[in-house]
């Protein structure tokens, strides 16, 4: 029976919080889709959901995120771990509530920030690399746009559970409340989690995947010793992120990306798709530049989809892409890039579940696809640096 519950919005925050557990020794499965109940049982030590309700409405979400916690809770796992993006998208506000109110905790320890990517909290606002939140490109984000840095006024757009400073000397600890630890640093995270254990409030906490490691060794999981997952050639990499920084990856990379027509992009059939390669490693991208996606969403504006419709579109249409590729290519590792390109790809290929197995680098998972055994390597489109597909590549044998 697992002993920890993890729920992630979307499907590479699954894999990343799966395999910072993972890299401890853990072992850890990831359940990929809400609609599908988890069982009865699982013989994994850590499970990991994935809701899939970043681009929910916050009701949709929170409900989403309650029925996965009672289903954990009828499995008797006894501790819970709410995954959040650490750009603070999503339904945050509202998963929290769902998942404090089915717990039945008092208090709800929420550690927004990731130090060693940069998003630190300070005073109650968060940052990216020195910037306000909202001032970064994920104030403007298509679909989930951050328009505060205060993380309390955010949380509360959603919820009306009390939200404060978990400094503060009076923070209500008799009566519902999320508890906004700020946090600068790695070693910050040490000391919350240990000021977490002292006040017993490991039932349920919240936060980023990098945060669960500071948390690990207070849930009395045991730790062993693993081996890396190497890349085996040929590679795969499918990328659906219209983030700056994945585009500039891209760009980095010793071969050219096939660019996916943006007319191709919106159809529902791909079959007329032709990708013609070599035998080898290969890269399939929806944009090269922002004006890609500039003219994709004329395009369908064109063709009156919505900007939400547009996006599930593009996914759809990558997944596919990826599938025809995998049955036909022979590729031994898939590369992809962006949580929405996940889960179209996950959708296309019928998968239901991933063991995690750690870190290939820096903010890209690790996870084996148990029936086709392919190696899948995950990547939000924000994390890394401009030389990590390029530096993957140069992993693989």
């Amino acid at each position: 029976m697992p002993s920890l519950l993890a729920i992630a919005d979307d499907l590479t925050g699954a894999t990343d919080v799966a395999v910072q557990l993972a890299d401890t020794g853990a072992t850890v499965e990831v359940h990929l889709w809400p609609d599908r109940h988890m069982g009865s049982t699982c013989s994994a030590e850590i499970l990991v959901a994935n809701s899939e309700s970043r681009h929910c409405a916050p009701a949709e979400a929170a409900q989403r995120v309650r029925s996965l916690v009672e289903q954990g809770i009828a499995m008797g796992i006894r501790n819970f771990y709410k995954k959040t993006d650490s750009t603070l998208r999503g339904n945050i506000g509202a998963e929290l509530e769902a998942a404090l109110r089915v717990t039945e905790v008092v208090a709800l320890p929420f550690v927004p920030a990731s130090p060693a990517l940069g998003r630190t909290t300070s005073g109650g606002l968060h940052y990216v690399h020195g910037r306000l939140l909202h001032e970064t490109e994920y104030g403007t984000d298509p679909l989930n746009p951050v328009k505060t840095s205060n993380v309390r006024d955010l949380l509360q757009q959603q919820t009306s559970i009390a939200v404060v400073a978990a400094n503060e000397p009076k923070a209500p600890l008799q009566r519902l409340a999320i508890l906004v630890h700020d946090c600068e640093s790695v070693r910050d995270y040490e000391e919350i989690a240990r000021h977490i254990r002292a006040r017993q409030q490991l039932r349920l906490c919240a936060g980023p995947a990098a945060f669960i490691r500071a948390l690990q060794p207070h849930y009395d999981l045991p730790t062993r010793s693993i081996s890396r997952p190497e890349l085996q050639e040929p590679v795969l990499i499918i990328n659906g992120s219209l983030n700056p920084l994945a585009l500039e990856q891209l760009k980095q990379l010793p071969i050219t990306p096939v660019l996916i027509p943006a007319r191709t992009l919106l159809q529902a059939d791909v079959a007329g798709f032709k990708c013609e390669f070599a035998s080898g490693t290969l890269a399939v991208t929806a944009a090269r530049t922002a004006a890609d996606y500039t003219t994709c969403a004329a395009l369908a504006e064109q063709q009156g989809l919505r900007r939400e419709e547009l996006h599930a579109r593009v996914a759809r249409t990558i997944g596919c892409v990826a599938r025809q590729l995998l049955e036909r290519g022979g590729f031994r590792t898939l590369v992809v890039v962006g949580g929405d390109t996940l889960a179209g790809v996950a959708h296309a290929c019928g998968w239901e579940r991933f063991i995690a197995l750690g870190e290939a680098v820096a903010g890209v998972a690790a996870v084996r696809e148990p029936q086709s055994g392919l190696l899948v390597l995950t990547k939000p489109g924000g994390f890394g640096a401009p030389a990590t597909l390029r530096e993957l590549l140069a992993q693989a044998r």
